[in-house]
């Protein structure tokens, strides 16, 4: 509103390692080694929801250092997870968007524009 300009990149919104240590330090569930904790970090390069759902999962885990030596994004709960809560409550338009748009490495309104041969990727 003064004419100052805030910009958030990835790194700024992804969690550190003490951010991430700090995080599993106070869930209940199995403790985790600061080994295991930076694993996890790394597989989920940092991001919240990430970690959350890799939380969620150890849950209850006898061994969590083997489930974590398994844990990938790849992980059927996750992808569940994203599926029936993240991309479905998407207005079809968004979806259509998000699938059109997914063969980019990185996006820009231009391009996702001349992708979808619509005028609106940047709302």
């Amino acid at each position: 509103m003064r004419g100052g300009l805030a910009e958030l990149r990835a790194e700024d919104l992804r969690f550190s390692a003490a951010e991430a240590l700090e995080f599993f330090s106070d869930r209940p569930g199995p403790q985790l080694s600061e080994r295991d904790v930076l694993r996890l970090l790394a597989r989920t390069e940092g991001w919240a929801a990430g970690l959350q759902l890799a939380a969620l999962r150890l849950h209850g885990r006898a061994d969590p250092a083997a489930f974590i030596e398994r844990f990938t994004g790849a992980d059927w709960h996750i992808v569940s997870y994203l599926g029936e809560e993240v991309l479905a409550s998407q207005p079809p338009e968004v979806r259509e968007f998000l699938l059109l748009t997914s063969v980019l490495n990185r996006m820009c309104a231009p391009l996702c524009n001349a992708l979808t041969r619509r005028p609106t990727a940047q709302s």
